[in-house]
Parts: C-alpha cells; structure tokens; sequence
C-alpha cells in the first residue's frame, strides 16, 4: 500500500467556466449547442439549465471570444477593407453581410449593438462565416466538431470564461496569432478537401492567402 504521505498531488487542471454551480461537463453542452448556433430557448432542451442561464454563458463566450480576437468586427476601429484583405473583398463583404442578416433574422431578442461597443454578433458571424463554405464540402458534422475544437482550444489556452479581466497586450497578440494559426487550417483543410479549390489556379489563391 503507497504511504498516504508520499502520494503526488494530483494535477489540478483549468477551469473553462468560472462559475461554482456550472461544472466543465456541463458548459462543454452549452459551448457545442453554442457551436450549432442554437438559441438559448433550443439550448435549454437538450441541456439541464435554464434559457436564461444559457443566454448568459453565450454573452460571455462571444465576450471571451471578442477580447482574445478569435471573433473580430471589420468595421471598427479602421477601414472596412482591413478585415477583407484579398482581392474582391467588396464581393466577400456582400456574402458576409448576407449571411449575418440570415442569421439575425433567425434569431429572438435584440441584437443591435451601440455605435460606440463592439458588436459581437456581427463579430461572431464573420467568425461562422468561414466555417458556412466549408459544410457544403463535406456536411455539418465534421465542420461543426472542427469549430467546437477550435472554441475549446481557445478557452483552454486563455479561460476560463466570465472570469471578469481583460488580456494583456501579450495575451491579445498570442489570441490573434492562435486564430490565425486556425485560419491557416482552415485553408489547408479547404486544399485537401474542397472540391471547388481543385482548380490549380484556386489552390495557388489558397497559397497565397497563407504565405501573406
């Protein structure tokens, strides 16, 4: 029998959510429905919590994921072309905001954001945006388990979430640089997969979009 006394501790691992009521087994249900960008009234029916309580896990996760730029918003803070920086950029502008109107539309409650706040659903949609190309590939399923593993990489990387402080200017640029790290991924998976970037001429764009 090991002495008592000489047993390591064990390894004590992050929280993802900073709440003493809600376990990561629970809130890794809420981040999945929130990865199929169900409501909060569709979430609490196949979780054991309240659309209220849903609601609110939700506004800290497009906080969490706005202040460590995983989500970003192309209209602040500069030139609406800094956040379509390839060629055609007004056609993609015009999906991207296509795509958001949609999935407003969808959605019950207000969504409108103050002009001098972030708007973190647009935010989040240009994020969903790029993942909506990519189902017509290959279908939701495995598209939808990319997205949740990339939210959780984030969230164990810099979490837990709702803890209340904002990142530091090093955390803020090690955010930008894992989302990118993401986006490279993507883009690879699109070259591997994509039956629309058989093309050669669309695989050289894809390279392009990487090495720049």
């Amino acid at each position: 029998m090991v002495d008592a006394g000489k047993r390591k501790p064990g390894r004590r691992t992050r929280r993802l959510y900073h709440s003493a009521k809600i376990s990561d087994y629970q809130f890794k249900k809420v981040l999945w429905q929130f990865t199929l960008d169900h409501s909060a009234a569709e979430a609490a029916s196949h979780v054991r919590l309240s659309a209220n309580s849903i609601s609110a896990i939700y506004a800290k996760l497009r906080r969490f994921f706005f202040d460590y730029r995983l989500f970003s918003d192309p209209y602040k803070g500069g030139d609406p072309r800094d956040g379509f920086d390839v060629e055609g950029y007004e056609d993609i502008e015009h999906l991207l905001l296509t795509f958001h109107l949609k999935r407003v539309s969808e959605k019950r409650g207000q969504l409108d954001s103050r002009m001098d706040a972030p708007d973190y659903h647009f935010a989040e949609s240009n994020w969903r945006f790029d993942y909506h190309a990519m189902k017509a590939d290959r279908g939701p399923d495995l598209v939808h388990k990319m997205m949740f593993e990339n939210l959780l990489e984030f969230i164990r990387r810099f979490g837990p979430v709702g803890a209340r402080r904002k990142p530091g200017f090093r955390e803020w640029l090690e955010g930008r640089r894992l989302a990118l790290e993401q986006l490279d991924r993507r883009i690879v998976w699109l070259e591997r997969n994509s039956t629309r970037f058989r093309d050669p001429s669309a695989r050289d764009e894809l390279r392009r979009m990487r090495e720049d």
